[in-house]
């Protein structure tokens, strides 16, 4: 039976150690600790996103998607997201293409769903105005509009006031809907 060298004798010992198996070790831990970082972050990341994030992914695919706000529906590619809207061109509409500008808010239900991935395509997305600056726009235009609320299953018609914190809807015939901001589910040019 052979005994162990002496601390002498190893000292003297000219046979390098073998590192190969204690590199390697060394290796898969340190592979192994930034896989789980990785991991971590991800999952950090993931937790993290809102949905403006996501709308703003599937902009930039230029995903075909469904959003689905207080009962009223648009399906089509998403052309803007800014801090508290997302603007899509809505091809349920007769003809086509009308713009939808759907409120993201707390207090108005809203799902996004994709319909259809995109194989090539998107959009940078560069305008950020929040929706109460679309309202102004719209209003600036004079034309009618139609907004959808989550009070009422129809869309009210009719030429916009934008005020601080609701809206009113004239109808030709000179009736007026005043509407709280925080219950404005989306807003689009009316039918011509």
């Amino acid at each position: 039976m052979s005994e162990d060298p002496s601390p002498e004798e190893r000292a003297n010992d000219d046979t390098p150690p073998d590192l190969g198996a204690t590199g390697a070790a060394m290796r898969e831990e340190w592979r192994t600790e930034q896989e789980a970082a990785t991991d971590d972050a991800v999952e950090q990341w993931r937790h993290s996103r809102t949905l403006l994030d996501v709308a703003r992914d599937h902009m930039h695919r230029g995903d075909r998607v469904a959003i689905t706000v207080a009962g009223h529906r648009a399906v089509g590619e998403i052309v803007e997201v800014a801090s508290d809207r997302i603007a899509v061109l809505d091809e349920l509409f007769p003809g086509g293409g009308r713009r939808v500008d759907v409120h993201v808010v707390d207090s108005v239900p809203l799902t996004l769903r994709v319909v259809e991935r995109a194989r090539a395509g998107g959009r940078s997305g560069s305008r950020t105005s929040t929706f109460r600056a679309r309202l102004l726009e719209l209003e600036a235009s004079g034309a009618p509009v139609a907004i959808a609320t989550v009070t009422d299953a129809e869309a009210l018609v009719g030429g916009l006031n934008v005020g601080t914190d609701m809206v009113v809807i004239a109808t030709p015939i000179g009736i007026e809907t005043v509407i709280a901001l925080s219950a404005v589910a989306s807003v689009s040019p009316a039918a011509g």
